[in-house]
Parts: C-alpha cells; structure tokens; sequence
C-alpha cells in the first residue's frame, strides 16, 4: 500500500505523488515541472504483549523540499536535477498544504483494508530538508484519528527547529548558548592545535527552548593517546555547555569513523567517556 502511494497518481486513482501534467515530452523538463512531493511514509505498530494484537498505529509521513529527480529516457538515457517543490513566495507551505491533503486520502484507504486493525493513529508531518544540508529535516504538524475515524477533525502546529552551530541563525536565536559552544570550540582547538580539530554542533529546539545537543569533533589521524588526552579535555570542558535537563552527545570522529564519546546524561547527572 506504501508503495502505491509513492507512485504518481494514475488514471486508476492509484499514486499520492503529482501525475505529470502537459507534458512536454522532454523526460527531464516534466519531472521539473511535477516534483514529486510524497517521499516516503514509515509506519510504526504498537502491539499488546499479552495477546500480540495491535492496539495503534502512528505515520510519519516524509514530504519533499527539494525533489532530487533521476530519470531514464527512451534510450536509456539518464538525466539528474534537483528542483524545489514550493517556488512562490505567498506566505503558504505548499509542501505542509499537500502533505495534509494526502493524509486524508492515507487515512481513508487504510480504513477501508480490512486486513488493518481499525485502531487510533498518529500522523505527523515531516519535511526533508536539501539532501547536502546537515540538518535532515524539521516536523511541521501532527494529528490524532481516533479508532473507528476515517477523517481529521483538525492539525496541531509542531513547533520544533534544528540548528546547525556555527550558524548566523543559532546566534539569533540562541546568543547565550551560541557563546558557550564557541568558548568550548575554542578550548578544544587551543588544546590540539597540532591535529586541527573541526566542531560543528545540531541543537534541537521545541517551543523555542533547546531540548537536545549533539556536538561532532573531527580529529584526522588521531593516534590512542592523543584520543585518551581528547577524552579527558572534552570531558573537562563539557561543564561549560551542559544544562541539568539537556543530554549532550559529543562524538569524536576520525576520518568518518566514531572513535571515541562523551555523554552527558540529565537524568543520572553523570558524564560518560569512553574509546569506541
């Protein structure tokens, strides 16, 4: 059913995605034209352990920014491009629009398969950021359909933001948090010239308050010692960042590879370091 839904709407109704419209017979030129918006949905379970029946059911479902287009002529030939999905500047997300358009169709075909338990389900809304960008994405709205519902009565904003340190945008919003990431890059960098290490950070905000923080340290060609040392600045250093409810996750990462990281946990108040 997931994969009907990925497809693009055909004459038989079948396809959540845009049907190719006026088609100019350039294979390339009409993909441009009909981004596909729907990019895939993941459908989670959740099951009763005494009897093993499902008791409900919860959709992401994944929507385009920007449709990354691959596509085969009649030749066999194959042409890439990538196009963003909504262009005009009228203050609507066309992508959020569509997406809560599709859900409705979602719902009503899974309500009508009478091989699924007719139980309450979650949906949310999720948009995919550029396929180069580092955060993957941002949640956009969320529902809840009740058991024996075929329709949404109504969507909830979801009001959570990922930013990428440094960045101009976290500054803004975040200065306070900004200059204690800065002040930590900047130790770690004085403490290891010699390997040139690069700090990049992900914060997740909910309702404007930061909620969670992952911070990369890549050192190339870090040697055992050099890691333990490492371990132990960071381990110092984490003091300056870390908040009594946040978990920060710090991983040290050496030609793409985890070696080493340091956790800190809220709920048990303890720093964690260790090799990988």
């Amino acid at each position: 059913m997931i994969n009907q839904w990925l497809d693009r709407k055909s004459k038989d109704g079948f396809g959540l995605n845009p049907s190719i419209k006026n088609s100019t017979g350039d294979v390339l030129e009409d993909e441009k034209n009909n981004p596909k918006i729907l990019s895939h949905v993941l459908e989670q379970n959740f099951i009763n352990k005494e009897n093993g029946e499902i008791e409900g059911m919860s959709l992401a479902i994944s929507l385009n920014e920007f449709y990354d287009i691959k596509v085969a002529d009649d030749k066999g030939l194959i042409y890439t491009d990538q196009v963003k999905v909504d262009t005009n500047d009228d203050n609507v997300n066309d992508v959020e629009k569509y997406g809560k358009e599709i859900a409705e169709i979602i719902i009503k075909d899974i309500r009508n398969n009478k091989k699924i338990p007719n139980v309450p389900i979650y949906i949310t809304l999720y948009q995919e950021s550029n396929k180069n960008d580092i955060i993957p994405g941002i949640f956009l709205a969320e529902t809840f359909i009740p058991e024996e519902e075929d329709k949404i009565d109504k969507w909830t904003d979801i009001d959570i933001k990922n930013y990428t340190f440094p960045s101009d945008s976290l500054f803004s919003l975040d200065k306070d948090t900004y200059e204690k990431l800065l002040i930590f890059k900047e130790d770690i960098q004085e403490g290891f010239k010699h390997l040139n290490p690069k700090i990049t950070g992900q914060l997740r905000y909910e309702n404007g308050k930061l909620i969670d923080l992952k911070i990369d340290v890549n050192v190339p060609l870090i040697n055992d010692t050099e890691l333990i040392g490492l371990l132990q600045l960071v381990g110092t250093r984490i003091n300056t960042i870390l908040s009594d409810y946040i978990p920060v996750t710090i991983r040290i990462i050496d030609q793409k590879q985890d070696v080493g990281i340091v956790i800190w946990d809220p709920i048990e108040k303890q720093i964690y370091a260790t090799q990988i």
